[in-house]
């Protein structure tokens, strides 16, 4: 690529991140619950489904996990802190926007995404 192509593609992406930066995300609702995630909460206190999740997840090692339906992200903030690649999925988007906040406070490999899965965009 040509230095001035170069230059023209660099500016490009600047202004496509400008773009991005200035998108408002929807606040979180108070009635969303705190719950503790993966690394906060003890081992002793996972539900059957948390553990067996962790176990799938430490027998497989996936390199790439689709969570539908994240809520908050609890299983998707284990699937990242095991090493593995996370699109997350919900249909609210104070959740969404939650998980998102969290996931890069934690620099977690998080992907979220507001979608209903039923009615995926063509």
């Amino acid at each position: 690529m040509a230095p001035a192509d170069r230059r023209a593609h660099v500016d490009g992406l600047r202004l496509v991140r400008r773009q991005v930066e200035k998108v408002a995300l929807p606040h979180d609702r108070d009635d969303l619950p705190a719950t503790p995630g993966p690394a906060e909460l003890p081992l002793n206190q996972w539900s059957p489904k948390q553990k067996a999740v962790q176990k799938v997840l430490a027998e497989l090692q996936p390199a790439t996990v689709l969570d539908i339906g994240t809520g908050t992200g609890w299983y998707a903030k284990l699937a990242a802190s095991s090493g593995s690649k996370v699109a997350a999925l919900d249909i609210d988007p104070a959740c969404v926007s939650r998980l998102y906040r969290d996931s890069r406070a934690e620099q977690l490999p998080i992907h979220p995404m507001v979608m209903d899965f039923t009615r995926p965009t063509p």
